[in-house]
């Protein structure tokens, strides 16, 4: 799956391993890292379990100061020399006039990214994305003449659907982008910079062929065009036409695109809350999860069939002072349609829980999932134990296990925490 920055966190991991530092490689990979901490920068509180996503980042940087997960120190195997294949005059495969298959029309594959520059001209280029946006604006927006300091927004709920032959394995912002352009088509209130104006944290992307998903896309009008629009931006009565986009943040050439839809503006008092896509809830199979540090502990009988697999192996032996940290690929069974979603790392001694979870959910995923669908989570973990000291040296059993909040946790109904997944236990020698 492409993800800048798991890539980037990856390079920063395996930085670490090697000693000493290149501060040359570091220099180069951190602009990268600046570009992703912009992309992720909150301009709209999301309210996905108070979790702080920027987190994530942090341990991205922590891991150029602290030992990594992976082992990459194993040996190199010699170069050994390809053997040459001796030339020849003779066809290597008889001709044929046979066709080599039937024809199936050409497929769409990709986008063409566009991005909408204030007060000029903006339209969808003419090859259709892969990644469709559909939306509408069927009443009236209200928008104050004067809103006397205080932000205004634009929201809407988009369908997304895969018009493609092939699944879309992408991470994306949480919210797609809206662009406002006249009837005359230039851009009247967008964001000209594509790093910013996106929700805190990312969405992941399993997204069989045909399937649709719904997600939030807005605007905040303060933030469009740049510095050129007011603190108190507003959009004056008319008519207009919208758009959305939605970069896959880890592919330059997939890009979600929509468009126009017709939009009514009206003066008035804004809706206190924008239209919501609706969350899926409680996967079948899965259980409530509790967790007490220094209790027996076993894995949960989770019978949803999700399968939590790691995707490089942990190294081992390591110092007490190293953090347990990496990514783990998460297969479902089920349409996972914006819960919340983030790894736990357990670590089990003699029967027993030993180990404290960090606080709260730094690295948290907010999947779109069709059945059979795979996204990646970081799941993290000091190797601290119940009394808040280093864990003492020994063998350690480690646990990886997917947790999700479901939607309807958010409205107070359901259970609040469930196990999905649990990874096959690995093992780490703390020395």
């Amino acid at each position: 799956m492409s993800d800048e920055f798991r890539d980037l966190a990856r390079e920063l991991h395996d930085a670490a391993d090697r000693a000493p530092v290149d501060p040359d490689a570091l220099a180069a990979a951190l602009p990268a890292m600046r570009r992703e901490v912009r992309r992720r920068r909150t301009v709209r509180g999301l309210g996905v379990a108070g979790v702080s996503v920027a987190a994530v980042a942090v341990l991205a940087v922590a891991a150029t100061a602290l030992p990594g997960l992976f082992d990459d120190d194993a040996p190199v195997p010699p170069a050994t020399p390809s053997p040459t294949q001796s030339p020849t005059d003779g066809p290597t495969q008889a001709p044929t006039d046979e066709p080599t298959g039937e024809p199936t029309g050409e497929a769409i594959v990709g986008s063409e990214p566009v991005q909408p520059v204030c007060g000029e001209p903006f339209a969808l280029p003419d090859r259709p994305s892969q990644l469709a946006l559909e939306a509408s604006f069927p009443e009236p927006v209200a928008f104050p003449a004067d809103p006397a300091g205080l932000g205004t927004r634009l929201g809407a709920v988009v369908e997304l659907t895969n018009r493609g032959e092939a699944w879309i394995d992408e991470t994306t912002p949480y919210e797609a982008q809206l662009v406002v352009v006249g009837l005359d088509g230039a851009v009247v209130a967008a964001y000209e910079d594509p790093d910013i104006g996106y929700g805190e944290g990312t969405s992941a992307l399993a997204v069989a062929p045909g399937d649709t998903f719904e997600l939030s896309a807005s605007l905040l009008l303060d933030f469009a065009c740049g510095e050129t629009a007011p603190t108190d931006a507003t959009l004056p009565p008319g008519e207009y036409e919208v758009y959305g986009l939605l970069p896959a943040q880890g592919d330059g050439d997939l890009q979600g695109q929509g468009g126009p839809w017709p939009l009514t503006v009206v003066d008035g008092q804004q809706p206190e809350e924008w239209p919501t896509p609706e969350r899926s809830g409680q996967p079948e199979g899965a259980v409530p999860w509790t967790y007490e540090c220094g209790a027996a502990w076993e894995p949960p009988a989770i019978t949803t069939g999700f399968t939590l697999e790691a995707e490089q192996p942990i190294r081992s032996p390591r110092p007490a002072t190293d953090h347990l940290e990496g990514f783990w690929s998460l297969t479902t069974t089920q349409e996972l349609r914006g819960p919340t979603v983030f790894g736990q790392v357990v670590l089990v001694q003699d029967g027993r829980a030993v180990s404290e979870p960090l606080p709260g959910g730094d690295a948290v995923t907010v999947p779109f999932a069709s059945p059979d669908g795979a996204f990646s989570l970081l799941a993290a973990g000091n190797l601290v134990g119940c009394d808040g000291s280093s864990l003492p040296p020994g063998g350690y059993e480690v646990h990886v296990v997917a947790l999700l909040i479901p939607g309807d946790a958010q409205d107070g109904e359901g259970e609040h925490l469930v196990a999905v997944a649990v990874s096959d236990v690995e093992s780490v020698t703390i020395e």
